[in-house]
C-alpha cells in the first residue's frame, strides 16, 4: 500500500472491476430491498386506514341493526300488551317512554292506520311526513346541514296490526364508535358525515368545512359519489392525509372517513432510509479496502509474468516467471515456464516445416508446369486469370504472359460482353467441384470443344477457381456424326414402318378380295354339290359337310390374318371399336381377364398416331400373353387434353429392369413406335409385382 497505484495499470483496473462487481450488486440489492420495504410499509399503512374505515362501518351497521331488531320486538310486544282500545294511548305512551329510557332514545312516534299518531319525547320524524327507506337503509337523519343532523331515527312496522314506529336517537350517541383508534396514531381520526358533507360526529380538528360549510375535499366528494377506497390527498384542513372512506347506504347517504397524517404514517420509512444509508456506507468502505488488497495480491504475479513475456518478445526464450504458490496464478506461471521450453523446440520444428513447405511448393510448381492437362487459376469474383501452365497456353494458342491478368471471357464465345461467362458462373457456384462441357476460342479464332473440371478453393485469403481443361473437339465431332446417323436411322425406320403398313394393307386387301371371293365361291359350290347328291350317298354327303367346314375355317383364319395385318375396324368403326374388338378377342384366346376403360369422347390423334397406338397395344398384350404369366390385365386410355395416354398393367411375374436392360424386340418395338409418333414410353416392373407400360402421344386437342 506504500506505492502509488497507476490508473492505467492492471492493479487499478482490478480495483475498479472488483468495486464494480461488489458495490453495484450491493447498491442494486439495497435499492430493490428499500423499494420493496418502502412499498410494503406504505401499502400496509394505507390498508390499515382502509381496515379502520371498514371496522367503523361494521360497528355502525351493527348498532343500527341491533336498534332495528329491538324496535321490531318492542312493537310486537306493544301490540300484545295494549290491545284495549280505551287504554291504547295511555298504555302505549307508558311503554314507549320506558323503552326510550332503556335505549337512550330521545323520542318516538307511533303511527296507526286509520287512527291518531302518538308522539313521546322529541321525535326526529315529522308527524305528517311519509317515511320511506331505500332497500338496505336502516336509519335516516332528521335533516342535513348545520343543526339538522343532530338526530336520526329508525322506522319499524307491524303490518298485521297496522302499526309503524319511528324511534329517534341523538347523533351524539354514535360518537363512541368514531373515537380515535390506536391504529391511526396521534394524528388519526374517524368521523361520520351526512349526505351533504357536514360532520355528524365530532371532528378532531377545528374547521369551517363540515361545520359552517360542507366538506369540499376530493375524498369526501368521491365517497358521497359512491366510491369506497383509500387515497392520499388533502383533507378538510388542506393537510396531506391518508384517507380511507366508505359510503354508508344504511343511512341513505352518509360517509365514514378514517384519516392519518402522511408524515406520521410514513415516519418509519425515513428511519429505514437512514439505517440503509449508514449500512451501505460502511459496506462500501469495507469493499474498497478488500478490493485494493485483492487487486494488489492478484496483480503482483501478473506483473512478474509480464516481465517474462517481454523477455521472450526480445528473443530470450529461456525467461522464467519466478512465482510460487498453489493458486491459479502459480499454476499459470508453471504452465508459462513449461510453455517457454516448448516454444524453443516448436521454433526449431517450425523452421524445419518451413523448409519442407518450400520444397513441397517447388514440387507442386514443377508438376503444375509440366502437366499435360491445361490448368489455370482465376479469381472467383472477377474471372481474371491469376496463373496458368504452358499446356493451357499451348492449347489455346496464347502466351502465358498474354493471358495472365486477362478476364476469362477472352476464351469463351458465349460471353457476349459480360465480365464472367455463364460456364464460369456455374463453376463458381459449385464449391465442391464440377465438370461441364463448353466451348473456348483460341487466339487465332478457332472454336474448341473443351471439358472443364473446376472447383473453388481458398488461396492466400481469396476465393479462386481452379480449372483443368481438356480438348474434346474430336469427341464432340464424333458425337454429332453419331447423332446424325441415329436421326437418319430413325427416318429410315419410320419410312420402313410406313412401307410395312402399306404392304400389310395391300396384302390384307388382296387376301380379302381375291382369296375371300375364291373361298366364298368354293363354299357355295360345295354347298350346291351336297344338295345334288342322292340321299343314298351318305358318305359323300359327310365328306362334303367336312369340306364345307374346312372352307369356313379357312375363311375365319383368312379374316383373322387380315385383321392382324390391317385392322379394318380402324377405318370402319374407329379406334375405340377396334380396341374393344381386339381386347375381347385377346381375352377369349388367352383366358386372361381384361379390364378396359375408354374415354367418353373421341380421339384427337391423326390416323398414323392412332395406328401406332393400336400396334403398341397389340405388342403390349402380346408380351403379357408370352411372358407375364398374368391372370388379369388392365387397359386404360386416358385423354389429358394435350395427349392420349395408354396404360397396360398386368399382375404377372414382372422382371428385373437392371438385369433386363429393356433390350427385347418387343419393348424396343414399343419404344420405336412411340418415338415415331412423337410420344414417350415409361416401362416399370419388379419381380413378383407385375409390369406396367405407360405410353403418352401428344395431340393438338379437339
Amino acid at each position: 500500500m506504500n506505492k502509488r497505484i497507476r490508473f492505467n495499470s492492471i492493479e487499478a483496473r482490478l480495483v475498479l472491476v472488483l468495486l464494480f462487481l461488489s458495490i453495484l450488486p450491493a447498491i442494486t440489492v439495497g435499492w430493490v430491498a428499500h423499494n420493496l420495504m418502502f412499498e410494503a410499509i406504505r401499502t400496509e399503512r394505507i390498508k390499515t386506514v382502509g381496515r379502520v374505515a371498514d371496522t367503523k362501518h361494521d360497528q355502525l351497521v351493527m348498532v343500527l341493526t341491533r336498534a332495528n331488531d329491538r324496535a321490531k320486538l318492542f312493537l310486537l310486544s306493544l301490540g300484545a300488551q295494549c290491545n284495549d282500545a280505551k287504554l291504547t294511548q295511555v298504555c302505549a305512551a307508558r311503554l314507549i317512554k320506558s323503552y326510550l329510557t332503556s335505549e337512550g332514545a330521545q323520542g318516538a312516534t307511533l303511527r296507526r292506520a286509520g287512527g291518531d299518531n302518538l308522539t313521546v319525547g322529541t321525535s326526529a320524524a315529522w308527524n305528517g311526513e311519509n317515511i320511506t327507506f331505500q332497500t338496505g337503509q336502516l336509519a335516516k337523519f332528521s335533516g342535513t346541514g348545520i343543526g339538522h343532523n343532530l338526530a336520526y331515527f329508525i322506522s319499524v312496522a307491524e303490518p298485521n296490526a297496522g302499526l309503524q314506529l319511528e324511534i329517534s336517537y341523538p347523533s351524539a350517541s354514535l360518537q363512541p364508535i368514531f373515537d380515535r383508534p390506536p391504529e391511526l396514531g396521534e394524528s388519526g381520526e374517524t368521523f361520520l358525515a351526512d349526505g351533504d358533507g357536514y360532520f355528524v360526529t365530532q371532528a378532531k380538528y377545528p374547521s369551517t368545512q363540515g361545520n359552517d360549510i360542507p366538506i369540499h375535499a376530493h375524498p369526501m366528494q368521491a365517497c358521497l359519489g359512491g366510491k369506497n377506497t383509500e387515497i392520499l390527498d388533502l383533507d378538510y384542513r388542506d393537510v396531506e392525509i391518508i384517507h380511507g372512506f366508505r359510503l354508508v347506504p344504511e343511512f341513505g347517504s352518509a360517509c365514514i372517513m378514517a384519516h392519518i397524517d402522511q408524515t406520521e404514517a410514513f415516519a418509519p420509512l425515513a428511519k429505514l432510509q437512514k439505517k440503509l444509508f449508514i449500512t451501505l456506507s460502511f459496506f462500501i468502505l469495507f469493499v474498497i479496502f478488500i478490493a485494493m488488497y485483492m487487486a494488489r495480491k492478484i496483480a503482483r504475479p501478473v506483473k512478474q509474468l509480464t516481465v517474462a513475456v517481454r523477455a521472450i518478445t526480445n528473443g530470450d526464450y529461456t525467461a522464467q516467471a519466478n512465482i510460487k504458490g498453489f493458486d491459479e496464478i502459480s499454476e499459470l506461471a508453471t504452465s508459462f515456464n513449461f510453455m517457454t521450453g516448448q516454444l524453443t523446440s516448436a521454433n526449431a520444428h517450425l523452421q524445419q516445416k518451413v523448409i519442407e513447405l518450400n520444397e513441397a511448393e517447388e514440387r507442386y510448381r514443377k508438376l503444375f508446369e509440366e502437366a499435360t492437362d491445361a490448368i489455370a487459376f482465376a479469381d472467383a469474383e472477377t474471372g481474371v486469370f491469376l496463373d496458368l501452365n504452358q499446356s493451357f497456353a499451348d492449347l489455346l494458342g496464347w502466351k502465358r504472359t498474354e493471358l495472365i491478368g486477362q478476364p476469362q471471357k477472352v476464351l469463351h464465345p458465349d460471353v457476349g460482353g459480360a465480365a464472367v461467362s455463364d460456364s464460369f458462373k456455374r463453376h463458381r457456384s459449385d464449391e465442391a467441384g464440377s465438370t461441364i462441357e463448353t466451348q473456348a476460342i483460341t487466339k487465332d479464332g478457332r472454336i474448341l470443344d473443351v471439358s472443364i473440371k473446376a472447383a473453388v478453393i481458398e488461396l492466400n485469403g481469396r476465393q479462386v477457381v481452379l480449372g483443368s481443361f481438356r480438348d474434346i473437339t474430336a469427341r464432340k465431332f464424333a458425337e454429332r456424326k453419331l447423332a446424325e446417323s441415329y436421326s437418319k436411322l430413325q427416318q429410315l425406320s419410320l419410312h420402313l414402318d410406313h412401307v410395312r403398313e402399306d404392304e400389310r394393307t395391300r396384302v390384307a386387301r388382296e387376301l380379302h378380295d381375291e382369296m375371300g371371293a375364291t373361298l366364298t365361291a368354293l363354299k357355295m359350290s360345295i354347298h350346291w354339290l351336297a344338295d345334288k347328291l342322292p340321299a343314298a350317298m351318305t358318305q359323300f354327303a359327310a365328306e362334303a359337310e367336312h369340306m364345307n367346314k374346312l372352307v369356313a375355317d379357312a375363311i375365319h383364319t383368312m379374316r383373322h390374318i387380315v385383321t392382324q395385318l390391317r385392322p379394318t375396324l380402324l377405318h370402319d368403326l374407329g379406334f375405340a371399336a377396334a380396341v374393344e374388338r381386339y381386347v375381347g378377342d385377346f381375352q377369349k384366346q388367352t383366358g386372361i381377364e381384361c379390364g378396359l376403360v375408354l374415354p367418353e369422347e373421341g380421339f384427337a390423334l391423326n390416323e398414323n398416331q392412332l395406328l401406332a397406338m393400336f400396334r403398341i397395344l397389340q405388342e403390349s398384350l402380346n408380351n403379357v400373353a408370352k411372358h407375364a404369366q398374368a391372370t388379369r390385365v388392365i387397359i386404360r386410355l386416358i385423354d389429358r387434353g394435350h395427349s392420349l395416354i395408354l396404360l397396360v398393367k398386368d399382375n404377372g411375374v414382372g422382371f428385373d429392369r437392371n438385369a433386363h436392360k429393356d433390350n427385347s424386340f418387343g419393348l424396343l418395338g414399343i419404344r420405336e413406335r412411340a418415338l415415331m409418333a412423337n410420344g414417350k414410353v415409361r416401362i416399370s416392373s419388379k419381380p413378383g409385382k407385375g409390369t406396367q407400360v405407360l405410353v403418352s402421344i401428344p395431340h393438338t386437342g379437339r
